[in-house]
């Protein structure tokens, strides 16, 4: 459903992410709390951000607090990205709650966040 924006599903969440942290005012995240805040390891939070560098959705930049610390920020075209995937993801989740069910929806974010709660502890 993504694919005439040319992200992936694991892209959108990324480009979120990093337009989340600068609605709360941060000018990046470093690699490591992007991975931990999407649950990933960060040699594969790498691989999946090297595409978003290439289109120029996301672009990198040095810790001010830690210049040893490398930090990605999403720019004005991953913004624009992001604003042309909403909907599509949401035509998506409408098409799956709509096979599924509701109720089966409900319950299979909830264990998905137990199972989520678990693997991060």
């Amino acid at each position: 459903m993504l694919e005439p924006a040319g992200v992936t599903a694991n892209q959108l969440g990324l480009l979120a992410k990093l337009f989340g942290a600068m609605m709360h005012g941060l000018n990046g995240l470093s690699i490591g709390s992007l991975a931990n805040r999407v649950g990933m390891h960060p040699s594969t939070l790498n691989r999946d951000i090297k595409p978003l560098k290439v289109k120029g959705f996301i672009a990198e930049t040095k810790d001010p607090t830690d210049r040893r610390v490398r930090a990605v920020y999403i720019t004005a075209k991953g913004e624009s990205k992001l604003r042309e995937s909403i909907p599509l993801w949401r035509r998506a989740q409408a098409q799956v709650q709509d096979e599924l069910g509701h109720e089966v929806v409900l319950s299979l974010n909830a264990f998905l966040d137990l199972v989520s709660t678990k693997i991060v502890q």
